[in-house]
């Protein structure tokens, strides 16, 4: 077995200082690698005025996040701001200002994004790296990256065994956050198309509903769709505020041939949040999964469709699994749907967007 590893090739911070340090141990537990490359950075960074810094997600090689990257850089982010010598900035902020810029994590190795970014948050570097899938282990290295002379200050790299839980988390949530004009084809990981009240390309109808930036609100009859869409292989997610309704549900059509004709999951909030797959012809909707996982409704949901398999995750968990080949190769949209004893459905959903999956 390699044995765990980490080197500090470089820390510059008014002097030339080169700090190197080796672990002999074996490699090491997902915990206890994130805190072992955490202890090294607090360690080589100087006492005194706090470093204003950011951290982004960890890619692969091939650029593309998953949730170990998310994990690892959400760990690092809290450690850093517990150890007072950081000043830090708020992961959800930073999210925000990226998708601001149209630039994903991974273009902050870019020194005029980073400059942009600085300007925008006031940081001074950066936290980025990259994991490396190697069978039986997974690499981890980190860089500090100083952002106005574009230096690297600091890096190290760890050995990570790759359990179960490491190899779950490699497997979960995989595509970046790249940005691209709203509907355009893209390539792996980019987003294709965003329901935000700058975006041309979305029909709306409804009687009482508002969309301010990206968060949507309505009370009643709503439908939503992508014009002209024709994608295979990607992943829906949105974020649920609120959702209340009486006889109503929110189908989120996956697979949309038109209103009447799709597949979709539908959510239905009584006491607690249900979730169903449903696949509707020419009006009549057959039930293909009827889930008995009762969750709250708000939260995180991200949707994956892969060929003739489709995936149900909330908040991460995996939630549904079915395969259908159905209206392949047809967009998506938003749909209250009537259960048939009337009633309303009120909810408001945030950040919808589509993203091509990795290939």
């Amino acid at each position: 077995m390699r044995r765990g590893l980490v080197i500090v090739t470089g820390l510059l911070w008014g002097a030339s200082l080169v700090l190197m340090s080796t672990l002999t141990a074996s490699a090491l537990d997902l915990q206890a690698g994130v805190e072992q490359l955490v202890q090294d950075l607090i360690k080589a960074t100087p006492e005194g005025k706090q470093l204003r810094v950011a951290v982004a997600d960890f890619p692969d090689l091939q650029g593309m996040t998953n949730d170990l990257g998310r994990y690892i850089a959400t760990r690092i982010t809290t450690r850093l701001v517990q150890s007072k010598k950081f000043s830090v900035t708020e992961r959800q902020r930073l999210a925000q200002i990226l998708a601001e810029m149209k630039i994903s994590m991974s273009d902050l190795v870019d020194p005029e994004q980073a400059k942009k970014l600085q300007k925008m948050v006031g940081v001074d570097a950066l936290v980025v790296g990259t994991i490396t899938d190697l069978g039986k282990q997974v690499d981890v290295d980190a860089r500090l990256i100083e952002i106005e002379a574009n230096l690297m200050i600091w890096s190290a790299s760890v050995a990570i065994d790759k359990d179960a839980t490491l190899s779950a988390l490699l497997d979960r949530g995989r595509g970046t956050t790249a940005k691209e004009p709203a509907g355009s084809s893209g390539t792996d990981g980019n987003v294709l198309t965003e329901l935000r009240d700058d975006q041309s390309n979305w029909v709306i109808n409804g009687k009482n509903y508002s969309l301010v930036n990206s968060q949507l609100s309505s009370q009643g009859l709503f439908t939503a769709y992508v014009k002209n869409a024709r994608w295979d292989n990607y992943a829906v997610e949105f974020d649920v505020k609120q959702l209340d309704n009486s006889g109503y549900h929110l189908g989120v059509l996956i697979r949309r041939q038109s209103d009447t004709d799709y597949v979709g999951l539908q959510l239905r909030s009584w006491h607690d949040c249900g979730s169903r797959w449903v696949i509707v012809k020419e009006r009549k909707e057959t039930i293909v999964v009827n889930s008995e996982m009762k969750h709250d409704c708000a939260g995180h949901y991200r949707i994956e469709v892969e060929g003739n398999r489709y995936k149900f995750f909330k908040d991460g968990s995996q939630m549904l699994v079915f395969n259908n080949n159905t209206f392949t190769n047809v967009g998506v949209g938003l749909k209250s749907v009537d259960s048939g004893v009337g009633g309303i459905v009120t909810f408001t959903i945030d950040n919808f967007k589509v993203v091509r999956l990795q290939r």
